[in-house]
């Protein structure tokens, strides 16, 4: 897929390209947790509860569907919620992958897969937001 994505990017020049970056630099980034979602633990899981948009496309779907909820919820298992606590902004991919792997004795290839994994499924749904080391430590010195 990425050989397609080259070839197409040399012939169309407002082709998106995708920055390159290696392993050691995607280690480095810093999951942060999205502030318009509220949680709560209950047990050993974490309840997540999402607000829906609130844009036209929204809003012409509550006309038409009645009884549509203003918020989501989400559980995560026992290894989601000690990641999603672990995403506190503080803590890098490598330092996350390392407890996981400690606290459920997992191998660091296993924790490494199945915590970037997740974290990519969280960034996509808009639950995380993900920082460069460069720019969490700009975004500290803001504060």
């Amino acid at each position: 897929m990425s050989a397609l994505s080259e070839t197409i990017s040399k012939y169309i020049p407002f082709a998106p390209k995708k920055p390159k970056i290696d392993r050691k630099q995607a280690l480095a980034v810093v999951p942060v947790r999205n502030p318009l979602i509220e949680w709560e633990r209950k047990g050993k899981e974490i309840h997540l509860t999402i607000p829906v948009r609130n844009d036209r496309i929204a809003k012409l779907v509550k006309r038409l569907v009645r009884n549509l909820p203003d918020k989501r919820q989400v559980a995560l298992d026992e290894v989601g919620s000690r990641v999603w606590e672990l995403c506190n902004g503080e803590r890098n991919i490598n330092e996350i992958v390392e407890s996981v792997s400690k606290d459920y004795k997992l191998t660091r290839r296993e924790a490494e897969a199945s915590v970037t994994m997740f974290l990519q499924t969280l960034a996509k749904r808009s639950y995380i937001g993900l920082l460069s080391a460069g720019g969490s430590n700009s975004a500290k010195r803001k504060r």
